[in-house]
Order: C-alpha cells, then structure tokens, then sequence
C-alpha cells in the first residue's frame, strides 16, 4: 500500500514538473517579446516589412509562409495516410503488418536535417526539372503557378512536410482503426457493402480521431524548422506563385538567431517563438481532446 502511495506521489511530482518546465519556457518567451509588443503591438503581426538595419519588423508574410506550406503538406498528407492506415489495418496479410508498420514508422525517426539534406540535394532538383516546369506549362495561367522556377520554395518545403507529417497521421488513424468494434464492419459485409464503403463507413466512425490527427500533423509541420530553412528560399515579401521563395515562423528563427544585429532584431526572433509556441500548444490540446473524444465514444459504443 505504501509503495503504491510513493509510486503515485512520483508520478504527480513528474507531471507537474513537466508542466512547469512548459509554463517556465511560455514565460521566458513572453518576457523576451514584451518589448515587441510594447513598440509595435499588433502591427508586429499584420506589417510585412522586415528590415533588421532599420529596426522593423512585421511578420505577416512569415505567418503567410508558414500556413502555405503546412496546408500543402496537409493536402498531400491526409489522403495518403488515410489510405496507407486502411491498407496496413484491413488489407495487408497479418504476417506483413508488423514489418509494413515498422517502415512508415521509420520516417519519424529520421533526423529533419537527413529530410533537408535530401530535399536539396535529390528532390529539389528533380521536383523542378520533371513536376514544376510541366505543371506550369499547364497551369501558368493561374497568377498562383506563374514565375520563375528555381526549385527552391513554398512547394518544395510543402512536400517535404507532406513526408515527415506522414507517419504522425498515418499511426493515429491506425490505432484509431484498430479500435472500431468488428462487428460495424462485419455488419456492412454482410449487407453487400464493397471495401470502398467499407473504408468510407469506418472513416466516418473515427472522424473525430482524423481531424485530432490532421490537427497534430498540422502542428508538426507549422513547428518544423531545419528541413524547411534548407529548401524554402528565403526572402521577406507576400508570396505571389506557389513556387516562390519565403520564410516560415521557424525557419526564419533558424537562419537570423545567430546573426542578429540588434537587441530589437532579436526580440523579435523571441516573440516569434513566443507565438509560435501559443499556436503550437493551442493545436496539440485541441487535437488530443478530439482523440480522447474519439476514443471515449469507441469504447462506449463498444460496450
């Protein structure tokens, strides 16, 4: 009895020191922005003149950036995690499951630097010569797929957040399938129902776990930092073509931290964290309270 007291006093004292560690670094955020905030106030976020020698800052292209390729990814993302969820849970034999599974796992545990490295080296190149040319010579009359291509830009990094948010969303619409009682999909084969309605009835069983999911892998993408500083481009405007260059919230974090120039320079990199982290937290307690949701109602059908 003692030692099941003791166990729970350490598992309270490591949760709340978690929480504090995450409310410690909100704060110290918060502190280095204030003087943002103070000089600036809200036109930090709607100006979009970033000029470090003359000490303004707006971030509004930045944020920009950082919505255009995370929906990109998301675009690219969630039909094929959806399919690759249902082919692992429903289709593939059992004795193939373990090792499939294993591979789109293997995707989370590469390192964002590996994905950069690759997407600058091998895919940039390639996405340029064989899909962006051809794509705008078909839709170049779209101002959205007009300019110059260099390979390097707002798609580019898109699709390179597609492939590293994959496996996030793909393994929560997983375990979320894996969770529908049999008896809702035997019930379907039994009135005739094809593989196609089939996955259509168990999406809309789990609906609630997808849009937790697609908001998590949503949160992984607008966070991520290194792959996408390596392919983006780089420049401070309003993109005008889906090939442009820019900047998101974190990679322009990565590429002027160090380089700062002035104190103001660098409190404005602080308060971009700052926001960043709001969106960041805000995305992720939402999306695991739309799981949780989920779940719950699983198990209380199942019952």
């Amino acid at each position: 009895m003692k030692a099941d007291k003791f166990f729970s006093y350490i598992l309270i004292f490591f949760s709340l020191f978690f929480i504090l560690i995450v409310f410690l670094l909100g704060y110290e955020l918060y502190r280095g922005s204030q003087n943002i905030i103070s000089i600036f106030g809200f036109n930090f976020i709607i100006n979009s003149i970033w000029d470090p020698v003359r000490d303004i800052y707006g971030i509004a292209p930045i944020i920009l950036g950082s919505f255009i390729t995370s929906l990109i990814a998301l675009v690219l993302a969630v039909p094929l995690s959806l399919f690759i969820a249902y082919f692992l849970n429903e289709l593939v034999p059992h004795i193939f499951k373990p090792y499939l599974s294993s591979l789109i796992e293997l995707l989370a545990a590469i390192p964002s630097v590996v994905y950069g490295l690759w997407a600058l080296l091998v895919l940039a190149p390639f996405l340029r010569d064989y899909v962006f040319i051809p794509m705008q010579k078909i839709l170049g009359f779209i101002p959205f797929f007009q300019g110059p291509i260099t390979g390097y830009g707002l798609l580019t990094a898109g699709i390179v957040l597609a492939v590293m948010i994959l496996p996030t969303i793909t393994s929560i619409i997983r375990e979320s399938l894996a969770l529908v009682p049999s008896h809702i999909k035997e019930a379907a084969i039994s009135l005739g129902a094809i593989q196609y309605q089939v996955a259509i009835l168990l999406f809309k069983y789990i609906k609630f776990a997808i849009v937790g999911a697609i908001i998590l892998g949503f949160a992984r993408a607008f966070g991520e930092a290194m792959a996408v500083a390596m392919v983006i481009g780089g420049k401070h405007e309003f993109p005008i073509s889906i090939f442009d260059a820019g900047y998101t919230m974190p990679s322009i974090i990565v590429n002027e931290f160090t380089e700062a120039v002035s104190n103001l320079h660098y409190d404005a990199l602080v308060a971009i964290g700052f926001i960043l982290f709001l969106i960041a937290l805000a995305n992720i307690v939402v999306a695991r309270l739309i799981i949780r949701k989920t779940m719950g109602y699983i198990k209380y059908t199942t019952v």
